[in-house]
C-alpha cells in the first residue's frame, strides 16, 4: 500500500462491511473532492488492492461477521495509516447527519494531514512482514509465582500507526512473562473492542478493554478507555474517575503514564510507539526522576516517528528499537530484575 503523490488530491481507500456505509462515506468523500480508488467490503477485498496508492485506509466494521483475520491482515500489511470508523453513519436526510459529517471530516482531515507529514524523511514499512515465533521465556522467569498485584507494570503508548506495531510487539512476547500492561491508544471508542480482539488473537497476552474494578495482572493488557480518565487503586485495579481526559486526543498517554507511576513508582516503565504529537513527553521526565524506564520505537520502523522522536529528543528515552527488539529488551530486563531475588 503506497502513499499517493503529495502534490495531488487526497486519496482514501474505503473498506466497510455494509453497502450503505460504503455509499454514505464514498459520496461524502466525493463531495469533498477526495479520490476513492477502492470502496469495498472485507469479503470482497483482494490482495491486488494492496498496490493501490492511497494516503490512508478508512476501515469501518460495524457487523460481527468474523472479520478478525481480515483486520489482522490490514494491520500487519499496511504502510500507510488506518483510520477506524465510528460505526454506521446516519442517512443524509437525518437530523444527526450534519453533526456526524463535521466530526468525520474533522478526524479525516486531521489524519490526512498527519499521514502526509509522516512521510517526510521516513522509510516505508515493509509490506507483509514475515511472522516470527514468540521469543523464548528465560528459565529464571518460569520459576516465578503469580502475585495478587503485579510487581512490574508497563504502559504502552501509541497513536498514528500504533495498532500494527503494538501487535508485532505483543506477538513477540513469550507466555508466562511476569509483566502487566496498560495500553493507551489514540483511537475512537467504538473500535476498542475490535482492537482488543485483534491484538489478542495471536498473542500470549489477554487483551481486554478497561472495566471498573478490573485487576491488572501478569499476562494481561488493559486498554485505557477513551471516554474517561482512570486511575490504579492500591489493590492494582482500574478505577473510573468520571473525568474526561485532558488534551486533544483520548486517552491521554501522559496521564495514563502518571497514573501507573503514582501506583508502582520505579517498578513501572513505558514504551512509546508510532504516533504524531508529543503526548507523554512531560510524563517521561517524571519517569526519569523516579528511576523508571522509558523506551521508544525507532524511527525507521514507525509509520510516524514524531511522538517517539519527541521522547528521545528531550533525553528521556534510554532505549530505542523495532517492536521485536523492544520485546527482546523487555524480556531481558525482567530476567535481570528477577535474578538477584532468586539468587
Amino acid at each position: 500500500m503506497r502513499m499517493s503523490d503529495s502534490n495531488t488530491k487526497a486519496v482514501v481507500g474505503i473498506i466497510a462491511d455494509t453497502v450503505l456505509q460504503q455509499h454514505l462515506v464514498g459520496t461524502l468523500l466525493a463531495d469533498e473532492e477526495i479520490l476513492v480508488p477502492v470502496n469495498t467490503s472485507p469479503a470482497q477485498f483482494t490482495t491486488e488492492a494492496f498496490n493501490t496508492p492511497v494516503d490512508l485506509w478508512y476501515v469501518d466494521l460495524t457487523l460481527d461477521e468474523g472479520f478478525d483475520d481480515f483486520l489482522d491482515l490490514i494491520l500487519e500489511a499496511v504502510d500507510v495509516p488506518v483510520l477506524i470508523g465510528d460505526g454506521q453513519a446516519p442517512t443524509r436526510n437525518s437530523d444527526e447527519y450534519p453533526r456526524w459529517r463535521r466530526s468525520f471530516l474533522g478526524k479525516l482531515n486531521q489524519q490526512l494531514a498527519l499521514a502526509r507529514a509522516s512521510t517526510a524523511g521516513e522509510a516505508p514499512l515493509s509490506v507483509g512482514r514475515p511472522k516470527l515465533p514468540p521469543l523464548p521465556l528465560p528459565a529464571v522467569l518460569s520459576q516465578l509465582e503469580n502475585t495478587p498485584v503485579p510487581q512490574s507494570v508497563w504502559v504502552i503508548g501509541a497513536s498514528l500507526g500504533g495498532p500494527g506495531v503494538v501487535k508485532e510487539f505483543l506477538d513477540a512476547l513469550p507466555r508466562g512473562l511476569p509483566v502487566a500492561f496498560v495500553y493507551a491508544q489514540h483511537i475512537d471508542a467504538s473500535f476498542q473492542q475490535v482492537l482488543a480482539d485483534t491484538l489478542g488473537r495471536h498473542s500470549a497476552f489477554d487483551v481486554v478493554t478497561a472495566a471498573e474494578g478490573a485487576p491488572l495482572g501478569y499476562g494481561k493488557v488493559i486498554l485505557a478507555p477513551v471516554e474517561q480518565e482512570v486511575r490504579i487503586s492500591a489493590q492494582g485495579r482500574i478505577e473510573a474517575t468520571g473525568k474526561h481526559w485532558s488534551g486533544p486526543y483520548q486517552p491521554n498517554i501522559g496521564e495514563v503514564m502518571m497514573g501507573v507511576l503514582r501506583r508502582f513508582k520505579e517498578h513501572c516503565g513505558a514504551i512509546i510507539f508510532s504516533g504524531m504529537g508529543e503526548d507523554g513527553v512531560q510524563a517521561s521526565l517524571e519517569y526519569q526522576r523516579c528511576g523508571a524506564q522509558v523506551w521508544a520505537q525507532d524511527a525507521a520502523s514507525c509509520a510516524s516517528s514524531t511522538m517517539p522522536d519527541a521522547i528521545a529528543h528531550d533525553g528521556y528515552c534510554s532505549y530505542r528499537g523495532t517492536p521485536r527488539e523492544l520485546a527482546q529488551r523487555l524480556v531481558e530486563r525482567l530476567a535481570q530484575e528477577v535474578s538477584p531475588k532468586l539468587g
